[in-house]
């Protein structure tokens, strides 16, 4: 067992690098607002990407197949919305102290980054492929063996967050309104520019399940995972 937690950790570590727009907004909350708002917008982002990891593991087909038929929809609605919201960001201000510490606000940090993760189905696609190519021999047949890959996919993953978080939060005393302007509008800028290239990129989106290209290689090389097409849904 502990061999198949280090697999999920592992797995974890790679697919939840925070890249793009999701690592930008959570960076964003950081320095804005403290590091329990980073942590709790990593964890939105955690929680969604265990939840494709378990449609994987757990080979819950007709979900992935709804996902892989409606993928364009899917991202044509989370391009739109990372338009919205990175424009949003941009034109945003300082909020005061004692407005931003509240249980809404929190949930709304959480909610943000949960919602932009599930957006990208791309994500259940690495998952997918890292199942398929290890085999139930290597991952475990039963439920138990499933839950403890994934739960070591979801510790992978925040681990990734502990460290964007921690090393944020040390800027976060330091910044003055005029520097959280800048931070805005240039955090707000790389979101609405994924948001764009999340809408272009959707013509050209591949109908065959497989990783992105990092992911790829960076199975190739820590998993040893010839990256390859799965099967078409």
């Amino acid at each position: 067992m502990p061999h198949i937690f280090l697999k999920g950790i592992i797995i974890g570590l790679i697919t939840g690098m925070p890249l793009g727009p999701i690592g930008a907004i959570c960076l964003r909350t950081t320095l804005t607002n403290g590091a329990l708002f980073g942590f709790v917008a990593g964890l939105g982002s955690c929680i969604a990407d265990s939840i494709y990891a378990s449609i994987a593991a757990l080979g819950l087909t007709f979900i992935a197949r709804f996902l892989a038929r409606h993928q364009h929809y899917i991202r044509l609605f989370g391009g739109i919305l990372l338009l919205i919201f990175g424009i949003h960001v941009i034109l945003s201000k300082q909020e005061n102290k004692q407005e931003i510490s509240n249980s809404k606000t929190l949930a709304k940090a959480f909610l943000t980054t949960f919602m932009f993760a599930l957006a990208n189905p791309a994500t259940i696609f690495s998952f997918l492929f890292v199942f398929a190519s290890y085999g139930s021999k290597n991952i475990g047949h039963g439920v138990i063996a499933r839950a403890i890959l994934i739960i070591g996919v979801f510790c992978g993953s925040f681990c990734w967050w502990v460290i964007l978080v921690l090393v944020a939060d040390r800027f976060h005393n330091h910044l003055n309104p005029k520097k959280i302007s800048v931070i805005n509008k240039v955090i707000g800028s790389i979101i609405v520019f994924s948001g764009i290239v999340f809408i272009i990129s959707i013509g050209n989106y591949k109908k065959y399940i497989r990783p992105s290209y990092l992911h790829s290689k960076l199975f190739e090389i820590i998993l040893h995972l010839k990256p390859r097409h799965i099967h078409k849904l």
